[in-house]
């Protein structure tokens, strides 16, 4: 846990000469889930197994890593489309890059390419 403490600290003192350009530092969860907070008078604390992140806080044990972008990436990146958008569906992919007829969707994550473009569904 010390290790894992230090090296925290460090990277964070490192980070800070990264973070020129960029407007947000960005959390990503193990799994998956973003977060991030403006950089702009930012105070980064840690206490026990907790990061605090300006309003934020964080599980050590849940962060897989941490980075600078110049966008809030919070969401998900999953688009809601409509019934009507699924049955103009050209092609239909798994997660794993396999091609998928729509009939046979279940439960999960795909990629629908469109005529209006290429989606992120996830089917419930």
């Amino acid at each position: 846990m010390k290790k894992t403490l230090l090296l925290l600290t460090i990277m964070m003192a490192s980070l800070t000469a990264w973070a020129d350009d960029y407007d947000y530092l960005t959390f990503e969860m193990t799994d998956g889930s973003r977060a991030s907070v403006s950089v702009s008078g930012l105070q980064l604390s840690i206490s026990g197994t907790t990061l605090t992140a300006g309003s934020e806080q964080f599980t050590l044990t849940n962060l897989a890593k941490m980075y600078f972008t110049a966008s809030d990436e919070s969401t998900t990146g999953i688009s809601e489309v409509m019934a009507a958008d699924l049955d103009e569906a050209t092609e239909v992919y798994d997660l794993h890059g396999r091609k998928v007829s729509r009939n046979d969707m279940q439960r999960g994550i795909y990629i629908v390419k469109t005529q209006k473009g290429t989606f992120k569904v996830n089917v419930r």
